[in-house]
């Protein structure tokens, strides 16, 4: 990543103590009532990718790019939501 990116910010806590999208597990799919329980209950989430100060979260899966974004949308946040491969194809240079 911070190859493909001119200001990499890891969030904090990160890997294996990062704080979980809520949208795993089939939970995305349950539909509006838990769309809503999840997202109030995941304002951690929201607080974690605000304290990076980043204007791009990139997501690991599409489960996450989905949960992501809900909060993202949820919690007035600045950023826009991405895959890494969205990363790689736009900084890829083709001679």
């Amino acid at each position: 990543m911070e190859m493909m990116c001119e200001d990499f910010r890891e969030m904090y806590p990160n890997r294996e103590h990062n704080f979980c999208c809520n949208a795993g597990g089939g939970i995305i799919a349950a539909g509006p009532l838990w769309k809503k329980i999840r997202v109030q209950n995941n304002k951690i989430k929201a607080e974690q990718i605000k304290e990076t100060g980043a204007k791009i979260v990139i997501a690991p899966c599409h489960n996450c790019h989905v949960g992501i974004h809900d909060i993202v949308h949820a919690y007035g946040l600045d950023v826009k939501v991405k895959f890494m491969w969205d990363i790689l194809l736009e900084t890829t240079e083709i001679s």
